[in-house]
C-alpha cells in the first residue's frame, strides 16, 4: 500500500492529485501495477456509472471521475485515507458509502455499467461479493490483483463458468499483480 503523506491543500485539483498518486504506486511498485487504470478510462465510453469496491486514497476513483463517468459510488469499510483527499472530488457525482461490500443491501442500490472489485483479497469474501454485486451490474466488473492473488483468478474462474450464459471472461492480464475482466453477455434486467 503507497500512500501519498502530502495535505490535500498540495493539489491544485483531483488530476495534480491523481498523477501524483500513480506516480508514487508505479514508482514503488511499477507502471504494469496501474494498468487497470487504462481499463477504466477505456470502459467510460460506453458505461456512465461506477461502482467500486474497496477505496483506500482514491486513485481508481479518480481515474473513473477524470473518465468522465457520470456517477460513482464509492464503498469501503474504512475510508479515511480516502476522506483525507475527498474534497477534491467535490465537483464530481459520487455518493461514499462506508459499510462492507459483503454488508450492503443491494436491491437498494442503482444499477451500475462498471463495477470495480479491489476489496478484501480473500477467495471468500469475493466468492460473497458475487453472490451479491453483479446483479446490479449493467456491463463490467474488473478485478485487481488477480495474478498477485491467483485464488481471487479461481473463484472469478469458478463464476464465470457457473453464470456462462450471462458473463464471458474479456481478459486475464498476468503482468504485476494484474487484474481481470468480465462483461456481461446476458441481460442485467
Amino acid at each position: 500500500m503507497i500512500r501519498l503523506e502530502a495535505p490535500v491543500k498540495t493539489f491544485i485539483d483531483l488530476e495534480h492529485f491523481y498523477n501524483a498518486l500513480v506516480e508514487r504506486q508505479t514508482e514503488a511498485h511499477g507502471d504494469e501495477y496501474v494498468a487497470h487504470h487504462n481499463i477504466i478510462r477505456d470502459k467510460a465510453k460506453d458505461c456512465k456509472s461506477y461502482r467500486e469496491l474497496g477505496v483506500m486514497q482514491g486513485a481508481t476513483a479518480a481515474a473513473a471521475a477524470l473518465a468522465g463517468y457520470e456517477y460513482l459510488e464509492l464503498i469501503d469499510t474504512h475510508p479515511k485515507p480516502f476522506m483525507e483527499y475527498e474534497s477534491l472530488f467535490k465537483k464530481y457525482n459520487y455518493k461514499l458509502i462506508v459499510d462492507s461490500s459483503t454488508n450492503l443491501i443491494i436491491e437498494d442500490r442503482p444499477f451500475v455499467d462498471f463495477l470495480l472489485i479491489d476489496s478484501n483479497h480473500k477467495p471468500a469474501h469475493l466468492r460473497k461479493e458475487l453472490e451479491i454485486h453483479p446483479q446490479k451490474v449493467n456491463k463490467y466488473i474488473l478485478f485487481h490483483d488477480t495474478f498477485a492473488v491467483k485464488k481471487l483468478q479461481d473463484v472469478i474462474d469458478e463464476f464465470v463458468k457457473k453464470n456462462y450464459t450471462d458473463w464471458a471472461l474479456v481478459e486475464y492480464y498476468q503482468e504485476n499483480v494484474g487484474y481481470t475482466l468480465i462483461k456481461r453477455i446476458g441481460n442485467a434486467r
